[in-house]
């Protein structure tokens, strides 16, 4: 039995945010980890199809640490590589994988001359606190005690019928309004 976030519905709601905002051109950041994990591939998709389903251009290019064949960037080079691509194609949203990444992007994009929200835009995942001083990113809450709730009563199940079918519960995320949203400065 699988109980898990609903992961790729809430990346498309981030994705139709920020084009209702005025967004086209818009990335996607994973980190790399020594331990892989299918979350990265299901929020990507939910960033696929809510490009698709908007009408926005999809390019692998606008895409870090996700492909398994792309070099493996560090948190410093990511921010690197975000700065580069805005310069050059004129990205002006990026969606992360996960809140950690969208906090330290949303800290080093300064010292690269990019403020956040007014030269671009950052989503996260996890509905995490920020740090003191640093602005609240935009993003999806976990639901976990949605999840615990659903995983006790999943047990119970099993407890009492070891044969049955497993299941595969899915609980949706809840939208944690930010600071990290603006309508894009640059016109692609």
């Amino acid at each position: 039995d699988i109980i898990d976030t609903d992961d790729a519905p809430a990346i498309l709601d981030l994705v139709l945010r920020l084009s209702a905002a005025g967004h086209r051109r818009i990335g996607f950041v994973s980190w790399t980890y020594p331990v892989g994990g299918h979350w990265v591939a299901r929020r990507f998709s939910g960033y696929v199809e809510a490009l698709f389903y908007q009408g926005l251009e999809f390019r692998p290019e606008w895409v870090i640490n996700v492909h398994k064949n792309s070099p493996k960037l560090l948190p410093p080079a990511v921010s690197a590589k975000v700065a580069e691509i805005h310069a050059r194609d004129k990205v002006t949203a990026w969606v992360c994988a996960a809140d950690h990444q969208a906090y330290q992007l949303a800290q080093d994009l300064p010292g690269l001359g990019l403020r956040v929200p007014e030269d671009c835009s950052i989503t996260g995942f996890d509905g995490l606190d920020p740090a003191a001083g640093q602005k609240r990113v935009t993003s999806m809450r976990v639901p976990h005690e949605q999840i615990g709730s659903a995983a006790v009563t999943r047990l119970v199940n099993r407890i009492q019928h070891p044969t049955a079918p497993r299941r595969k519960i899915l609980v949706e995320a809840q939208y944690v309004a930010g600071e990290t949203i603006a309508p894009p400065a640059v016109k692609a």
